[in-house]
């Protein structure tokens, strides 16, 4: 079991309260009592407890229902303008979005949250395996389904008649965050070209300069 999939067990959400009552993760005291209990896992239960901590400024009370990276919390939008968007998305009929480049899932939960059903798409495995996560109530249920892929290369084998798109390209490298468009993950000329093909209820996308693409 990866450590995500640990995290969500009972024993994991006993470690994640453990170590989120203790004042700081990075003392040399917090980290040999979580090692001498946890073992190895010890640096997973403490890297989520410092962003979780970080995640409440951005999400308030709801930060703690999800897992993060630190690239996909810096990323993830506010909760304000992700339910604006899933309503605008719900008032224009849509009933199932695919989430191209989801992250950590947030963007999918506020569209699940709008009632929309949501096919969300990683590139990055272990950034899949916390969206899958974050997203495993809906998954279970059969409103959500996560899957781990080049959305450039899975946009024809996922993307159904009367389907919405949204598509918020990755913005950092392997050397940190970029500004170049075409670094972008998925690339942002590629992401632009989903509105010549837009089909159902709607399409957005969003830039690094926060523009929004037309809907409907």
């Amino acid at each position: 079991m990866d450590d995500i999939a640990w995290l969500g067990t009972s024993e994991g959400r006993q470690a994640l309260a453990e170590a989120d009552g203790l004042p700081d993760t990075e003392a040399p005291g917090t980290v040999t009592r979580m090692r001498d209990r946890y073992g190895e896992r010890a640096a997973a239960v403490l890297t989520q407890v410092a962003l979780r901590r970080a995640a409440r400024v951005k999400f308030g009370a709801q930060a703690d229902r999800w897992f993060y990276t630190r690239s996909g919390l810096e990323q993830a939008t506010r909760p304000a303008v992700a339910a604006h968007r899933a309503a605008t998305y719900a008032a224009a009929g849509a009933a199932r979005v695919l989430d191209l480049g989801c992250g950590i899932g947030t963007d999918a939960w506020a569209f699940l949250d709008a009632g929309l059903d949501v096919v969300a798409v990683e590139i990055d495995p272990f950034t899949a395996s916390v969206a899958a996560a974050n997203l495993a109530p809906a998954v279970a249920s059969g409103r959500a389904r996560v899957v781990q892929g080049d959305a450039t290369l899975l946009l024809d084998e996922l993307w159904l008649p009367g389907v919405s798109v949204f598509a918020d390209p990755a913005r950092r490298t392997g050397a940190g965050r970029t500004w170049n468009p075409s670094d972008f993950t998925p690339p942002w000329d590629w992401a632009l070209g989903l509105l010549d093909r837009a089909v159902g209820a709607g399409v957005s996308g969003v830039s690094n300069s926060d523009r929004v693409c037309r809907t409907g």
